[in-house]
């Protein structure tokens, strides 16, 4: 699936996130966690419909790619 990422500062997210798109849609971000659990070095954050812990950040992109393919209508909003 092609896809583009654009990155951007959203405060509400704790700062940079990187948006996905697909064919022109924003299908989700993907973003690290700034403040992880203390028993977690580090958590990536794939946001789509809500946010899904992830234990990297090619993890957390593939889960948006794969809700994307899986709601081929969706975009976020």
């Amino acid at each position: 699936m092609d896809y583009d990422i654009v990155k951007r500062f959203r405060a509400e997210f704790g700062g940079q996130v990187e948006e996905v798109y697909v064919n022109g849609r924003r299908v989700g971000m993907v973003y690290r966690d700034p403040k992880p659990p203390a028993e977690i070095d580090e958590l990536w954050m794939a946001y789509t419909q809500g946010g899904q812990g992830a234990r990297s950040r090619d993890e957390a992109l593939r889960a948006v790619l794969r809700h994307a393919e899986e709601n081929p209508d969706y975009e976020l909003q």
